[in-house]
């Protein structure tokens, strides 16, 4: 009950509304709540609530709208303004502390890779949305058109 006031509490912080507000919420096997949030830091933040409550901010400055649990607990975020960026944060055992943050892709071409819409699949692949179309961004950073539809 208190990571849920806590999570209420940095959110009702929030002084004005966003026309395009963050959607992304993910809970992890150890009961980690993490949460991107636009309404803070620069362009966004995204946000760890752990089971005790304990609030670390992970990334600042970062426009995100949602987040991915990938299935070995590492966390896969996108970054959607002025440049496109993807990180993969990794934790520590106990699921206490970031240890790592690798840059997946970074560019500023919105036609290579667009931060602002993605999805982030147990295979690993990312999944993102550009120019009517739906992209694949394969582990090498690779992108290639899967929708048919324009």
């Amino acid at each position: 009950m208190r990571t849920l006031a806590a999570l209420f509490l940095l959110l009702s912080t929030c002084t004005s509304l966003s026309a395009h507000p963050p959607w992304g919420i993910a809970v992890d096997k150890t009961g980690n709540i993490f949460f991107t949030d636009m309404a803070h830091n620069g362009r966004g933040s995204v946000w760890m609530v752990g089971p005790d409550g304990t609030v670390k901010l992970l990334l600042s400055d970062f426009h995100s709208h949602n987040v991915n649990l990938m299935p070995n607990g590492d966390l896969v975020v996108a970054h959607g303004e002025e440049t496109h960026t993807l990180v993969r944060l990794s934790f520590n055992a106990a699921r206490t502390d970031v240890v790592s943050i690798d840059t997946l892709i970074s560019t500023t071409d919105i036609k290579q890779f667009n931060g602002g819409t993605t999805f982030t699949a147990p295979s690993g692949n990312t999944f993102f949305q550009i120019n009517k179309y739906v992209w694949k961004l394969d582990a090498r950073g690779r992108s290639q058109r899967v929708s048919r539809f324009k």
